[in-house]
């Protein structure tokens, strides 16, 4: 089985950002906005009375990355990855002057076993050179060289994957793992 180089995104991917946001706008502005709702990754779209400051004051506020949960199968399978020999990175497009925070305060604190040295900060993950980017943006995995598991998310649910021929759905971290190996086995 060929170990392989597998980038991860954070946001969505391995913690509930989006859950946590809706919590933190429905709360602050006496709103009702439920994840089902987000059916694209256009925050504006769904809250037309908020500004866009308004609407990424949590992403900049560092008490909010406190309320950032892990997903607790991510927080299983990556390890296990790990242990097999796949090299694993942490891919995400975040703005730099929240970073410290963000990986502080909800990436290191749930996932101690990522190398701090393997993380990557960047808005082209095209550029990225894995073998498999595993993200919840279609965008981050249109135009790579590498394979794509979008993990389902309300937000990109309507995409229609049959247009893209190294792009595949998956529906949760135990699905991914599976999709990993059988994918490492056929190299």
């Amino acid at each position: 089985m060929k170990k392989l180089r597998i980038c991860i995104d954070m946001d969505d991917t391995i913690e509930y950002l989006l859950p946590a946001w809706l919590r933190w706008l429905n709360s602050k502005y006496n709103l009702d906005v439920q994840i089902i709702d987000i059916t694209e990754w256009d925050m504006t779209k769904f809250f037309p009375t908020l500004t866009l400051d308004q609407i990424c004051e949590p992403l900049r506020t560092p008490e909010f990355w406190d309320t950032v949960t892990p997903m607790s199968d991510a927080i299983k399978y990556i390890p296990m990855l790990m242990e097999e020999g796949h090299d694993i990175y942490i891919c995400t497009s975040t703005y730099y002057k929240i970073a410290p925070e963000k990986f502080d305060r909800c990436l290191f604190k749930y996932f101690p076993f990522i190398d701090k040295k393997k993380v990557i900060l960047t808005y082209n993950k095209q550029m990225i050179d894995c073998d498999i980017l595993v993200d919840d943006y279609i965008n981050n995995l249109i135009g790579g060289k590498y394979l794509g598991l979008l993990l389902w998310m309300p937000h990109n649910k309507d995409i229609d994957l049959a247009e893209y021929r190294n792009i595949y759905r998956v529906h949760d971290w135990k699905e991914i793992y599976e999709y990993i190996n059988e994918y490492a086995k056929c190299w």
